[in-house]
């Protein structure tokens, strides 16, 4: 992170942060995908409900 002239405490924190965000919003939308599934959605009901 030196390179980038990240290496401090302020942006570290924020790094941190974001990519905390960032991956739990992957982990829900993958268990989200697993829900719907279960609930028994299809890939071609979901389609049909975005497209209207």
């Amino acid at each position: 992170m030196q390179t980038m002239g990240l290496n401090n405490k302020t942006w570290f924190g924020r790094l941190k942060t974001f990519s905390t965000l960032y991956s739990t919003l992957i982990i829900l939308m993958f268990a989200a995908v697993a829900v719907l599934f279960c609930l028994g959605y299809t890939p071609s009901d979901i389609d049909a409900s975005v497209l209207g």
